[in-house]
């Protein structure tokens, strides 16, 4: 969730932080696989689990001395697979998909770069190309 990198600030203002898990746990009863796909295995990769449905998330994050959005805000990592309908692998949204590609080119060299934690701001603000050049 490269939109959360905090467990208090930067948080999608759709709902107050201690309504986030409730309301993800009411989405499930709803909809289980969609819950699943957009944030369940997502959640359970952050503690290591598998499985778990919202509900088990959090008592799992609370014996842990956790919060949903404690849970929600550890760093996703590279390379992490996920699955579902749609697909079988890693789950790169653009922004994420762009950084994958320049770190696969060697455009960042040595520096350690988690492209799954890039947003579209982190692109731009990167500035790593030349404005300036001249065209043949």
């Amino acid at each position: 969730m490269s939109m959360m990198d905090t467990s208090d600030d930067n948080i999608p203002l759709l709902l107050p932080k201690d309504l986030v898990g409730p309301a993800f746990s009411l989405l499930e009863r709803i909809d289980k696989n969609l819950t699943d796909l957009f944030i369940g295995q997502s959640l359970n990769k952050h503690l290591g689990t598998e499985g778990l449905n919202i509900t088990e998330i959090q008592i799992e994050a609370n014996k842990r001395g956790m919060n949903f959005t404690d849970v929600a805000a550890i760093v996703e990592e590279d390379g992490w697979i996920y699955s579902g309908y749609y697909h079988d692998g890693e789950s790169l949204v653009c922004s994420c998909f762009v950084t994958a590609m320049w770190k696969a080119a060697g455009l960042f060299g040595d520096m350690e770069i988690n492209s799954v934690e890039q947003t579209p701001k982190d692109i731009y603000q990167m500035d790593l190309f030349n404005k300036n050049w001249d065209r043949p």
